[in-house]
């Protein structure tokens, strides 16, 4: 994967899903929000698809960004 094209969040889900150690402190529910938003789904798109609201969608994101930055901050 090119990091350099990653900025934001992408980048965020760039290092998730290219180290292991990373993707592993994530619950399956994390990973699996983390892999759609990592394949272009919109946050709307997944709610539907997951039967989630938008609201959770968003709360899982962001505790897979806590993690990962806490992580990379400490790991």
């Amino acid at each position: 994967m090119d990091f350099v094209k990653c900025r934001g969040f992408e980048h965020i889900v760039c290092i998730l899903v290219d180290l292991d150690k990373s993707i592993v402190m994530l619950t399956p529910r994390q990973q699996e929000v983390v892999t759609f938003v990592k394949a272009g789904y919109s946050n709307e798109m997944i709610s539907r698809k997951l039967n989630l609201s938008v609201a959770t969608i968003k709360f899982h994101l962001n505790v897979a960004i806590l993690k990962i930055s806490t992580y990379l901050n400490h790991g």
